[in-house]
């Protein structure tokens, strides 16, 4: 928490509260776009605005123009109410952007002057005025930052201040980032700079990459450099900003013609190593040049002999099709036809298959629907016959922002690859997505191979991010082919070798039984949340066999079993042993179950603990959860017993009960506790605290834990030993 910046929330709201047009700022001490809202209302107040928004927009510009500059010599008048708050508004952004002005005084002293100055540096301003003019306002009530921060790249930061220094004076540019990474903000002001160069005025510029900015390009090649022009230059960022290794002086050298090379290779575009109209385009925009023609397509539409043949003669050698339709009333019937395989290879294609059923908004995304997914995509890849190997595009189509990358999309690729993997890892897992999403999908290692939505250019998640490094098909217009019967609409991609498709099927290789799919499907739900479970890779293959019982793990403390039954009797609601489960939450809370043992454990430990009931409540939907504890000769069997009633197999309904068991080894008498014979009689007919049995079952019994602690059982059943221990 910074003081400062609570004394800014608590400014805010003394004077503005209650005043129409301004939002209460929670006083949370940290810097946060509610407070630079907050803030930018507050201006729009004083400056006597009546309809405020949080958007720092043109009326607040004009208004400040008339207002004037503020400075040490100027609107810095103490009997001013107006003048003073304004330049408290003016300390408050600048505490909030790590700038101390020497307090929130509403006086424009040296303090104040020397934050001005200091900002007006770290943009790339050569004249240190320490004057704030309304385009230097408009960047103090920002979330930018104007240094490097995340390790940022100094050269990437260089780039923005040489953007900020050269093109401020225009009236549509307005100060950036530079904290040293490549954004939608940075491509903006980039493409603006270019239109700049160009000629085009202020009443034409507009930062978007369109046909007279396209049009006025230039080519440059080895040997040119910059004098009245900064284009070398701007090529020099696009280039650095794709990363690629290149200088930024303005002199289009041997270095620079080498990167430019390396990234047409890259992009698939002709090598020259000169800064063609292509080159410039697939540097600057997703799409890059839109009318270039790709060796690969997808479509939504049955492609028939005819069609194929009319792929294949518009120069197209892969086709990208639907494994399923979405799962909606009367779906657009967009998925692979019965023989439409066999017409695609007998037109000389070859085909790369893309899973969606909807995926078009973040609500869609998390773990559990990437498990399902992963089971119905390969479900339909083997039946058509799709080989080993194969890599499955599942999609994002729409515009993610990073919050929902990172709470939705992230979680169900996870879901999508380890699911995958249980199942043999015969298909891999390719996404289709913005950039963004590829990218960051990718960086997790949940896929292999992105295939990217380039021709959504206004994508945040395109815009400001380089084409992926495992990119195979980058998508970039929409045309069509043929003529008549042999007509069709496709998406036109450019290819990068990384996936060439697959040129036959055998949809007679052997497809799990529906059954047995649906159960494994469930257990893997369970199993999931046991990390001991990874002790056994056996348990995640397709060899598994149900209704027995497997050894995890043996050793002289304890033993790990796991067992399964789809023939058993479920508990009632009125078993005091289990807990019931509806729609994946627990009948009982996480403190409930634990009851007094919550005193003994951690916050990390009680986390865990909490994390594993919701995981098991959710892996199992319906049914219940039991924990069981039963003291055998000299050892201890705790068990942990999922009751599964809602596998959904067609029209039928099946069970499935999985025990996971831990038996302890080595146990030696001990005196019981006074009392706790009353509370051993209330476990065995009461629902039984897993806490309880992990922290007090050695005294209950009247047994301890020969060469073991509480801690390192509670290790097993949670899966995280190395952080227990160190407990």
């Amino acid at each position: 928490m910074d003081e400062m910046v609570l004394e800014t929330q608590h400014w805010l709201n003394d004077t503005y509260g209650g005043r129409s047009g301004f939002n209460y700022v929670y006083p949370s001490g940290q810097t946060g776009w509610e407070t630079m809202y907050g803030l930018t209302r507050a201006l729009q107040l004083e400056l006597g605005i009546i309809n405020t928004a949080d958007s720092f927009g043109p009326t607040t510009l004009n208004y400040l123009d008339v207002y004037g500059p503020i400075s040490l010599s100027s609107n810095n008048d103490a009997s001013n109410q107006q003048n003073v708050n304004i330049i408290k508004i003016i300390q408050g952004g600048l505490y909030c952007k790590g700038y101390s002005p020497g307090g929130i005084t509403g006086y424009f002293g040296p303090g104040t002057d020397l934050a001005i100055k200091s900002i007006q540096s770290n943009i790339g301003l050569n004249e240190l005025t320490g004057v704030v003019t309304p385009k230097l306002f408009k960047a103090i009530l920002t979330m930018d930052a104007y240094i490097v921060v995340n390790n940022g790249s100094s050269v990437i930061r260089e780039i923005q201040q040489f953007l900020n220094r050269t093109y401020n004076h225009r009236k549509n540019f307005f100060f950036g980032p530079c904290d040293g990474h490549f954004s939608r903000d940075t491509q903006k002001a980039l493409v603006y700079a270019i239109q700049y160069e160009e000629g085009l005025p202020d009443s034409v510029a507009n930062g978007n990459f369109g046909p007279t900015t396209r049009s006025e390009l230039p080519v440059l090649e080895l040997g040119d450099s910059d004098s009245d022009k900064n284009f070398v230059r701007l090529y020099q960022a696009s280039l650095i900003f794709n990363n690629q290794d290149s200088p930024f002086d303005g002199v289009f050298s041997q270095e620079v013609a080498n990167a430019t090379r390396i990234f047409q290779e890259f992009a698939k575009l002709p090598v020259t190593g000169k800064a063609d109209y292509q080159t410039w385009a697939s540097l600057l925009v997703s799409t890059g040049d839109p009318n270039r023609r790709g060796d690969a397509c997808d479509t939504s539409t049955e492609v028939t002999f005819k069609r194929g043949l009319a792929i294949k003669n518009a120069g197209y050698d892969i086709v990208g099709r639907y494994l399923t339709n979405a799962h909606i009333p009367d779906p657009l019937n967009k998925k692979i036809q019965p023989g439409e395989l066999d017409q695609i290879f007998g037109a000389g294609l070859s085909v790369f298959p893309i899973f969606q059923t909807y995926g078009g908004d973040a609500s869609y995304f998390g773990k559990n629907q990437g498990r399902a997914d992963a089971i119905e995509a390969f479900n339909a890849a083997k039946e058509y016959g799709f080989p080993e190997g194969t890599t499955i595009y599942f999609a994002v189509d729409f515009d993610a922002m990073n919050y929902q990358i990172t709470d939705n999309v992230l979680p169900y690729f996870k879901a999508v690859s380890e699911r995958l993997t249980n199942l043999g890892g015969f298909y891999n897992v390719g996404v289709y997505g913005p950039r963004n999403v590829c990218i960051r999908v990718s960086q997790k290692g949940y896929a292999t191979k992105s295939f990217v939505s380039g021709m959504s250019t206004g994508f945040s998640g395109n815009l400001g991010f380089p084409l992926p490094q495992n990119w195979a098909f980058d998508q970039i217009s929409t045309i069509g082919v043929g003529a008549g019967e042999s007509y069709i609409e496709i998406d036109n991609n450019i290819v990068s070798g990384r996936d060439t498709g697959v040129t036959n099927v055998n949809p007679e290789q052997t497809v799990p039984d529906e059954t047995w799919m649906a159960l494994y499907n469930a257990w893997l739900d369970v199993a999931s949340n046991f990390p001991v479970f990874n002790e056994k890779p056996s348990l995640f293959t397709t060899n598994f066999n149900f209704n027995r019982r497997y050894n995890v793990i043996s050793t002289s403390l304890v033993d790990v079993d796991v067992e399964t039954s789809t023939t058993f009797t479920m508990p009632g609601s009125n078993d005091v042993h289990a807990i019931e489960v509806n729609n994946g939450t627990l009948g009982m809370s996480s403190s409930e179950i634990l009851g007094d043992a919550k005193t003994k454990l951690s916050t990390s430990q009680i986390d865990q603990y909490e994390n594993l009931l919701e995981n098991v409540a959710l892996s199992v939907g319906n049914g219940f959860v039991e924990f069981t504890l039963t003291p055998i000769g000299d050892k201890l069997e705790v068990r942990v017993t999922a009751y599964k009633d809602d596998v959904q197999v067609g029209d039928n309904v099946l069970k499935l009960k999985v025990d996971v068991i831990y038996s302890i080894s080595n146990l030696e008498p001990v005196d019981p506790e006074p009392g706790l014979g009353t509370l051993l009689g209330t476990l065995a007919v009461g629902t039984v605290a897993l806490g309880v049995l992990i922290y007090f079952a050695p005294a209950v019994l009247g047994i301890g834990l020969a060469g073991a602690t509480a801690v390192g059982l509670f290790s097993f059943l949670t899966g995280d030993a190395e952080d227990d221990n160190e407990a």
